[in-house]
C-alpha cells in the first residue's frame, strides 16, 4: 500500500505515498493496491493484509497461535483453532509503539538510525515512573480492533528527554 504518512482510521483518513498504477506501468506487471485506503473507507483499521499473510505462513502450525510483529508500530495476529475444515478465527490489531520511537529517539540523541543490537538499552536502567506514565495512554485500554500511526506516541520522546542515552 506504500509508506503511510498519515493514519487516522477513526476519521476515515489514511494517506500513503506510492502509486500502484504507475508501478504497474513502469514494471509491466500487475500490481494490486489501496488495501489500507479501501479498508479504512469501509470503517476498518486499515491493516487487512498482514493477518492473511500470517494465516498463510502458519497454516501448517498447531492452532491457536499468535504472531507478534515488531515493526515501526507493533501488532499481533491471533489465529484461533480451525475446526471442521472451517476457516480459523482471526483477530489482528496494533499493540503499541514498536521500533519507530526508539529509532527516532536514538537518531535525535546520538545521530545513529537505531540502537544496534540493543546495546544502549542493555546498558541502561528502567525509569518505572516514566514507563507507567507512557502505559497510561488511553490506547492501551481500548478494545480491538485498533490501530496506531507511528506518530501517536511522539510525546514519548519529550517524556524521556531528561534521561541518559542508555536509560
Amino acid at each position: 500500500h506504500g509508506h503511510t504518512t498519515v493514519h487516522r482510521p477513526e476519521q476515515h483518513l489514511t494517506v500513503q505515498i506510492g502509486d500502484s498504477a504507475l508501478l504497474a506501468e513502469r514494471t509491466g506487471i500487475k500490481v494490486v493496491g489501496n488495501f489500507r485506503l479501501n479498508d479504512v473507507s469501509k470503517g476498518g483499521q486499515g491493516a487487512p493484509l498482514a493477518p492473511l499473510y500470517h494465516l498463510a505462513m502458519t497454516n501448517e502450525l498447531e492452532q491457536p497461535l499468535a504472531v507478534l510483529n515488531v515493526g515501526g508500530v507493533s501488532n499481533v495476529t491471533w489465529i484461533g483453532k480451525n475446526g471442521n475444515g472451517e476457516e480459523p478465527e482471526i483477530l489482528a490489531f496494533d499493540t503499541g509503539p514498536g521500533n519507530a520511537l526508539i529509532d527516532d529517539w536514538v537518531t535525535e540523541a546520538i545521530g545513529s538510525p537505531m540502537d544496534e543490537d540493543g546495546k544502549l538499552a542493555r546498558a541502561g536502567t528502567l525509569d518505572q515512573d516514566i514507563l507507567l506514565g507512557l502505559l497510561n495512554n488511553p490506547f492501551f485500554s481500548r478494545s480491538p480492533p485498533k490501530s496506531l500511526d507511528r506518530d501517536d506516541f511522539g510525546h514519548a520522546i519529550q517524556s524521556v528527554s531528561g534521561l541518559s542515552v542508555e536509560d
